[in-house]
């Protein structure tokens, strides 16, 4: 199942864009971590150092202060009006341009070599949108504050993972 091609096709409605996109971020951390990513591109036998070394603690943070949270954020971006997620680019062709950037990088050909520098252009797209739309969160969602830094400082690390 894809990530964010579907999303980069524009096909979604709008108010389900946001929500999907966080589904498909948190099956891409999930199935990165738990060495199941699901692309189209051939895996290599041999995985970046670090991502070899400290893959396992990063999957358990992932999955005990993290990968939960998912729902939270996505219930607090449905209390968000229109008019606030416009302002912070959260809908329409501005949204749109960053998941066309991660279906374009899902999606795009290349070989064993391409794989690991795709992974790490992907996750350093997912952030990119990631901070789009936490920033938001934290002044209209103080309550969850804590666990957006929490986030924020897990996703260097995983970024750190891949890109050696």
């Amino acid at each position: 199942m894809p990530y964010f091609t579907q999303l980069g096709a524009g096909t979604d409605p709008e108010d389900e864009v946001l929500h999907n996109f966080m589904d498909g971020a948190r099956r891409f951390l999930h199935d990165l971590l738990t060495q199941r990513l699901q692309l189209v591109h051939p895996q290599p036998e041999v995985a970046p150092l670090l991502y070899k070394e400290l893959r396992q603690e990063a999957l358990a943070v992932f999955l005990d202060y993290v990968y939960d949270h998912f729902e939270q954020l996505q219930h607090e971006i449905r209390m968000l009006d229109e008019d606030r997620l416009a302002e912070f680019g959260l809908s329409g062709e501005s949204l749109h341009q960053q998941l066309r950037k991660l279906a374009e990088l899902e999606t795009s050909p290349g070989d064993e070599s391409a794989y690991w520098p795709r992974v790490g252009k992907m996750l350093q797209e997912l952030d990119t949108t990631l901070d789009t739309i936490l920033d938001p969160l934290k002044s209209s969602a103080p309550r969850i504050g804590e666990f957006i830094g929490l986030f924020k400082d897990f996703r260097a690390p995983v970024l750190d993972l891949v890109n050696g």
